[in-house]
């Protein structure tokens, strides 16, 4: 189902205002949302019919020079809360943010040797 104008707009705000509080000098967010169609006939009858749903979210976080990109499909305010606040770059290390298929998340902090 197509989300309203509004929905994307209030997901983005939340998004950009979470990461401001949380110390990001300057966020992006994109956000997509589409359907997609395909009916194929064979011999003028219908041999197959498909529809494709997509929703999904990118948001880039900046603390002066230092990046951070997140992705998700999982648009529910907790989950985007997780992700952003792991995903602001920080000043001593790095993290990685993976997600299961069963919606776990999983934060993977890189070795320092």
């Amino acid at each position: 189902m197509i989300k309203d104008q509004e929905y994307l707009k209030s997901k983005a705000s939340y998004c950009l205002d979470l990461a401001k509080k949380l110390g990001a000098t300057d966020a992006s967010v994109t956000i997509g949302n589409s359907i997609s169609e395909t009916v194929n006939f064979r011999n003028k009858t219908l041999d197959e019919s498909n529809r494709s749903d997509s929703l999904a979210m990118g948001i880039e976080t900046y603390i002066g020079k230092k990046k951070s990109s997140i992705s998700s499909s999982n648009l529910l305010d907790e989950n985007l809360k997780i992700l952003i606040e792991n995903g602001i770059p920080r000043q001593t290390s790095i993290l990685g943010i993976a997600i299961s298929k069963e919606q776990h998340i999983i934060i993977v902090k890189p070795r320092v040797e």
